[in-house]
């Protein structure tokens, strides 16, 4: 499996140093209600793991699936598995990495469009 940047475009890349994360939030929400049909809400679970991290000064690192319904989140332990990665490819419509890093005790959150490949 291989993971890589969707696009150089800079619609697809949101970072943001501190712990106000309103413009990835704002993002993820209308990635949902863009590209879902049906259990757009899901993302708020999504948004609570990022609060929660931040609140807890720990790194995260995961892969958003955005699909006709619903958002699902993959921690890199799972995307490993190749039945999930069947499963995100071939239901997926759009996958986004979500980061959170710390630098000098500041959170570090990146939104990232990504390509997911089955190959290495």
């Amino acid at each position: 499996m291989k993971i890589y940047p969707y696009s150089d475009n800079q619609q697809h890349r949101i970072r943001v140093r501190g712990d106000n994360v309103s413009s990835v939030i704002d993002k993820m929400i209308r990635l949902a209600a863009k590209t879902t049909e049906h259990y757009a809400s899901d993302i708020v679970f999504w948004c609570n793991k990022l609060y929660d991290a931040i609140e807890t000064h720990n790194a995260m690192t995961c892969t958003l699936n955005f699909r006709e319904d619903g958002v699902d989140l993959y921690e890199q332990a799972r995307l490993e598995n190749p039945d999930t990665l069947r499963a995100i490819l071939s239901g997926g419509i759009q996958q986004w990495m979500l980061t959170v890093d710390w630098e000098d005790n500041i959170p570090v959150t990146e939104l990232l469009r990504v390509r997911i490949s089955e190959r290495n």
